[in-house]
């Protein structure tokens, strides 16, 4: 043997023994079929045992027969996600708690397609998947596993699984097509619940009581300029002299200053007294003349008069002898008519300095010390002001006269909760209504008491809609046409957010520090302002938190929950609430474990037979029977024994009678997709409302949910086309009316789709449905 037999000498003198297998061509073909090769895999051969190597020195064993057992009909897809999950981990050195939460992941999720949780579609294989089922899933973990932390990780392991699939296997049929992925559960998150039914009633009667105070009190401004009561300035007029000197005079005497025998005694308190010493001098009498004057019209005279200093305010804002709702009037009408364009038409710096600690020292208005004294004192008045309930007030101070011409957060608040409660609405819809309001308005076409009240979902870039009464004083159309009347009034104010409908003035004390006087209604904003809302009302939310505040989606649940006891359908309620799918609704507001409205068994059970039927069709489907070639077999018959040859295994196959069928094979019995057994006695949801007796029925997009229709499939193409039109239609018709009148439709034909048990005969007629020829009328309802 040589020394070295690996050398090139050595190599060259040795034989080469003959190859025993024969070398695989080199060709780009062949290179490519052997790539496709490698890319197939067969999944029956995947065993359900699994047995991996882990970090430490336990392996992880999991053996998935008993879950096949139990769910046989999922066996296709438990197999292609083990081919997934051994991709994604087998290869790897991992612990075995991230063993268990691959594969763990693989059997919840197996679990939730046999769940009672509503899925958008039928689920078998990896293919099947989608964005929706996904969502579905994160549903589903949350709903029946609320707040575990794990769900996080078992969601992310069943999303790397099929990444790994579709990675190793892009293109494959089995594997489908790539989506994009859902986010997954938080940490600890939990089903929203919805607020009891009394939490909800006292939150729509806290609104009410605030709107009816609050329209009465900003309606009320010019009345209240025009009509209240001044606030006096100083004036030495003989009168208003002679009043005060006749009530100090009875003070004194009836305190025992001066007695009743001293006749002349109070005329030294009048000859040291400065305003009447201020009098004489300036209308040229004497004391004596004045004295003769108090002795003979004293009491004459102050019949006619007030004190001389003008209206007084005690420390604490009240007006001399008014209560504080009379002060506030008081306070309002003198700053109405002194600064009727305070504060929204001031400059930003003018507006903040009225009313200041500044402005009071400096005495602001004029050269006048009189009527500075005046303003000083309505500033008093001003501060000590209050709206609302004196414990717990909407404003005080300033804000309290601002209130009543602009709105404060604290009034604007129950108009935007109301106007929630009422639309079931999102935050960022509400407050993408525009102060236009007009734009987002449109009047209903089946009741011109009623208006459709547009708002806009960013998220999903959808317009969602409301349908109000216009005649209802506090329904949402009207409310937000007060908002919008009051907003507007103050359209040329250089403080003004153009465009905004929900907008408000910030608290005076923090104009310096956000250099703003106005402000959009914003979710920092929302939280602290319906804290107080729920102190003022004495309504206490279900939670322990020192400050509660009202969740919005928990607004949002509440509000389906409301709608269901009334006996919507979930498909109404789901298109009242904008969602794009009716599963959205079902998964994140239908699913109120923590209400016992929501799950009471007589809702529940309505809820369920009516997801049933919204999703089942009743048509026939003959997936091994072709209509042209049984026409043409009867046309060659030539007697009613061969006629009934042909057509016995059809009457079988429909439980129907031979006159049934030949009708059904004749051109009579044709609509525009499907054939029909008997079109005077169709049977889909609803039809005893829309056809009399004996009424042929013409409604076609009902077909797929009569059992009356029987798809060949020659009809095929024609389904598959209708359905791609129905989505295109989805995107260009008010949302309402795609739902109202295409949504049955369109998941009928779906599922004739989906139940169609020949594959390539479904993909064909796919194909086929994109030429023209296959079009039918988008506007198919209704008797011709």
């Amino acid at each position: 043997m040589p020394r070295k037999p690996f050398s090139k000498s050595a190599l060259e003198s040795s034989e080469r023994p003959p190859l025993q297998r024969k070398l695989p061509e080199n060709t780009p073909q062949a290179i490519q079929k052997r790539s496709i090769a490698r890319g197939q895999v067969d999944v029956s051969a995947q065993g359900l045992i699994v047995q991996n190597k882990t970090r430490g020195t336990k392996d992880f064993v999991r053996d998935f027969t008993d879950l096949v057992t139990e769910y046989p009909h999922h066996k296709l897809i438990v197999q292609q996600l083990l081919i997934g999950a051994q991709l994604h981990a087998a290869k790897r050195l991992i612990t075995y708690q991230s063993h268990q939460d691959i594969y763990y992941s693989i059997q919840e999720f197996v679990l939730f397609l046999n769940s009672a949780e509503p899925i958008n579609k039928s689920v078998n294989g990896v293919a099947d998947v989608d964005g929706q089922v996904c969502l579905n899933f994160r549903s589903f973990l949350i709903r029946s596993y609320p707040g575990r932390t794990v769900n996080r990780k078992r969601y992310g392991a069943i999303k790397n699984i099929f990444l790994s699939l579709k990675n190793k296997y892009k293109g494959q049929d089995w594997v489908g097509k790539e989506f994009q992925w859902p986010t997954g559960p938080a940490s600890n998150e939990q089903v929203t619940e919805g607020y009891s039914r009394e939490i909800h009633n006292k939150l729509i009667e806290g609104c009410l009581i605030d709107i009816k105070f609050i329209m009465k009190w900003m309606e009320s401004y010019d009345h209240v300029v025009k009509d209240a009561k001044t606030m006096l300035e100083y004036d030495l007029s003989l009168e208003n002299l002679m009043f005060d000197l006749t009530i100090k005079e009875q003070t004194k005497r009836s305190n025992g200053s001066i007695k009743a025998t001293h006749i002349k005694g109070f005329e030294w308190v009048i000859r040291h007294t400065g305003d009447v010493k201020e009098y004489i001098r300036e209308n040229g009498i004497s004391i004596e003349q004045f004295l003769a004057i108090y002795r003979t019209r004293a009491h004459e005279l102050a019949v006619k008069g007030r004190p001389v200093v003008g209206t007084e305010v005690s420390e604490r804002g009240l007006v001399y002898g008014c209560d504080r709702e009379e002060s506030g009037l008081i306070a309002t009408a003198n700053v109405g008519r002194l600064y009727p364009d305070w504060p929204m038409q001031f400059t930003f710096e003018a507006a903040g300095h009225l009313f200041s600690s500044e402005w009071n020292k400096n005495a602001a208005h004029g050269t006048n010390k009189k009527y500075s004294t005046l303003e000083r004192r309505l500033r008093l008045a001003l501060m000590y002001m209050r709206v609302g309930p004196e414990h717990l007030p909407y404003e005080m101070g300033q804000m309290a006269y601002i209130s009543r011409v602009a709105f404060t957060m604290g009034t604007l608040f129950p108009f935007f909760l109301f106007v929630m409660l009422q639309t079931g609405w999102n935050f960022e819809v509400i407050v993408s209504i525009s102060d236009n309001l007009e734009d987002h308005i449109e009047d209903d076409l089946l009741d011109d008491d009623y208006a459709i009240i547009y708002g806009f979902k960013g998220r999903s870039d959808k317009s969602q809609m409301h349908r109000s009464n216009k005649r209802d004083k506090f329904g949402a159309y009207q409310i937000l046409h007060f908002v919008a009347k009051k907003v507007r009034e103050h359209s040329s104010s250089p403080h003004y957010l153009p465009g905004t409908l929900f907008q408000c003035v910030i608290s005076k004390n923090l104009w310096n520090m956000f250099g703003r006087l106005c402000t959009p209604v914003t979710t920092t904003n929302f939280w602290p302002a319906s804290t107080e809302f729920l102190r003022r009302h004495g309504i206490k939310l279900d939670t322990d938190t020192k400050s509660p505040k009202i969740e919005t989606k928990r607004l949002r649940t509440t509000y389906e929950t409301r709608r269901r006891e009334q006996g919507l359908d979930i498909d109404e309620v789901s298109t009242m609430m904008g969602h794009s799918d009716i599963d959205t609704t079902v998964n994140n507001y239908d699913s109120d474990w923590g209400s016992t409205e929501i799950l009471n068994g007589r809702l529940r059970k309505i809820q369920s037979k009516h997801e049933e039927d919204f999703r089942s069709y009743s048509a026939n489907l003959l997936t091994d029977v072709s209509l042209a070639k049984l026409r043409e077999a009867t046309l060659r018959c030539g007697s009613k024994e061969e006629l009934r040859s042909v057509v016995a295994p059809l009457v079988a196959k429909l439980n129907s009678s031979e006159d049934s069928v030949i009708q059904l094979l004749s051109p009579e019995g044709q609509t525009f997709i499907a054939s029909c057994l008997n079109s005077k006695q169709p049977d889909w949801p609803g039809a005893e409302n829309f056809l009399s007796t004996d009424t042929s029925c013409n409604y076609f997009n009902r077909c797929p949910l009569c059992s009356q229709c029987v798809i060949f499939k020659e009809a095929l193409p024609f389904i598959a086309r209708r359905v791609s039109d129905l989505d295109g239609l989805r995107e260009r018709l008010n949302p309402l009316e795609w739902e109202k009148s295409y949504r049955a439709e369109y998941l009928g034909w779906n599922g004739v789709l989906e139940g169609w048990g020949n594959p390539i005969e479904l993909a064909e007629a796919i194909d086929q449905s994109k030429h023209n020829g296959y079009a039918l009328p988008l506007t198919m309802i209704g008797p011709s």
